[in-house]
């Protein structure tokens, strides 16, 4: 099983060159949509946690904000740290 067997979204935020944007997304993602704690965890402007959210919109097709593929996108993002942190590609 992989990520994209989940979701595609994990594999094309991992693809990206910069980390950014995974991270932003898992960290939202934990903290269950909460934007507010998000920003104070990643120590960022909540504009640019919006802009963020936007870019992984554009990308993933998922709102971090609302709805059900967030689970799949979430379920993904953590198959993907696993099996990147057990040396897995």
């Amino acid at each position: 099983l992989s990520p994209s067997d989940i979701h595609p979204g994990a594999t094309v935020l991992a693809q990206q060159s910069n980390t950014t944007l995974m991270t932003t997304a898992r960290v939202i993602l934990d903290h269950g949509g909460d934007i507010a704690a998000a920003a104070k965890v990643l120590h960022v402007h909540r504009t640019t946690l919006y802009y963020r959210i936007d870019r992984i919109l554009e990308l993933t097709g998922v709102d971090l904000r609302t709805g059900p593929a967030r689970i799949d996108l979430q379920l993904a993002l953590w198959l993907e740290a696993f099996r990147s942190s057990a040396g897995h590609s």
